[in-house]
């Protein structure tokens, strides 16, 4: 059983990225990056973005992989984003950001106080007739605190043209109750409830089922949005608001920008990755060496030459490649790179790929490897042929493709 302690916890955090667990948290971007990569559509175009809380308590979430039905988005804790990170055990997700309360949720509650505040706050102009938001709230007061005055609480507060005063939209459904451990929990409003105990994905002992927040806006209008969490009554036992990105109008699929910068000194060249929202990052260096690190280490070349760079980011749900050609030494003594004999398409490909040589009526003998070296196919065809692969899981595979006495490379990305 989990029981309050009052002490002082000093944490130190080494890393920005979390790579090797099904909740993936993120701390590399701003509230602002994320509102507007997220929310700036037909339907809304926000502004005035700003957040206030605790540096580590602000984060995008990707939850493809997690038993929790939001795939990705923003994430707002009380305490450390990355502590929400599973799997669940009998040690408490507790931690202090020190930072104050709110008002406007103490306003929510009958005299209590809170502590650890985590609040975006941004303008939004509408264009049509109601705002809705998704989220899920989660904490680590479940099961013990229950009907305790250690009610941790959130709130989706707005304002604006018809709406009077600060109006917090966040309700269990069907009630004008504010979601707080007190109204949604085992025992009520149970349907809305998931116990945790022993899960793998996320550390909390329960969090809520996908819930929705909507209102009614006037058309061309501007409304300011506030959406706040916070500890009550002390500052231990983290909880946090997972907001999707289909709220506002938002695209359920996030496709993670490819993007780097390149420096080349001699044989030698660093990579800068700028890609966002990705969860796994694949490197291809066009010498037969690969990388799966979000910043890889420079790179020397053995060889002057040619090369192809291309860098694959990932998520839930969606992948982009970016590519650049690298000239490595002195252009001028070495030849221009063979052209290939042959395309391959579509790449990416969902069920099936076709190679079609420049000179029909050949045959070619092709192995498909998939990303740790395993061969998966090994066997010869006409260049007329359509290759059928809708039994591969989506990754990254490489083709070896002999033709004559030439071998030849490439890459394949399965959606």
């Amino acid at each position: 059983m989990k029981m309050k302690f009052y002490t002082f916890i000093f944490f130190l955090t080494c890393f920005s990225i979390s790579l090797k667990a099904q909740l993936f948290i993120d701390t590399s971007y701003t509230a602002e990056e994320m509102v507007m990569d997220f929310f700036d559509n037909s339907c809304v175009t926000p502004s005035n973005i700003v957040y206030t809380g605790g540096e580590s308590s602000l984060a995008f979430f990707d939850a493809g992989n997690t038993n929790m039905s939001i795939p990705a988005g923003i994430y707002l804790s009380t305490g450390n984003v990355f502590d929400a990170i599973g799997p669940n055990t009998e040690s408490a997700t507790s931690g202090q950001v020190n930072s104050p309360g709110d008002g406007d949720l103490d306003n929510l509650l009958n005299g209590f106080q809170t502590y650890d505040a985590s609040v975006l706050e941004f303008d939004i102009f509408v264009t049509g007739d109601q705002l809705d938001f998704s989220y899920i709230f989660a904490s680590e007061e479940y099961p013990e605190f229950v009907n305790s005055g250690f009610n941790d609480i959130f709130a989706f507060f707005v304002s604006g043209p018809g709406i009077s005063g600060l109006y917090n939209i966040a309700m269990v459904p069907n009630t004008s109750d504010p979601v707080s451990i007190n109204t949604i929990n085992s025992t009520t409003n149970a349907p809305y409830y998931v116990d945790n105990t022993n899960g793998q994905d996320i550390s909390f002992d329960g969090f809520t089922t996908e819930l929705s927040a909507s209102i009614s806006t006037m058309p061309n209008e501007t409304y300011h949005i506030k959406i706040a969490i916070a500890d009550v009554s002390d500052m231990v036992f983290d909880s946090g608001i997972f907001l999707g990105i289909e709220s506002l109008c938002g695209d359920p699929l996030l496709v993670p920008p490819a993007q780097s910068n390149v420096s080349i000194d001699d044989m030698t060249v660093s990579f800068e990755n700028t890609s966002r929202y990705a969860t796994a990052y694949f490197w291809d260096f066009g010498d037969n060496t690969t990388s799966t690190e979000r910043n890889p280490e420079p790179h020397t070349y053995a060889e002057e030459g040619f090369y192809d760079v291309s860098l694959i980011t990932q998520n839930y749900c969606c992948s982009d490649t970016f590519t650049t050609m690298l000239t490595i030494g002195n252009p001028t003594s070495i030849e221009e790179p063979e052209l290939k004999p042959y395309r391959i398409f579509p790449n990416p490909f969902t069920d099936e790929v076709q190679i079609q040589f420049d000179v029909p009526g050949g045959v070619y003998n092709l192995k498909i490897f998939d990303a740790s070296g395993k061969l998966l196919i090994n066997q010869s065809h006409n260049d007329s042929d359509g290759i059928n692969l809708s039994n591969f899981v989506p990754g990254i595979y490489f083709a070896e493709i002999k033709s004559g006495e030439k071998v030849y490379r490439e890459k394949l990305l399965k959606l």
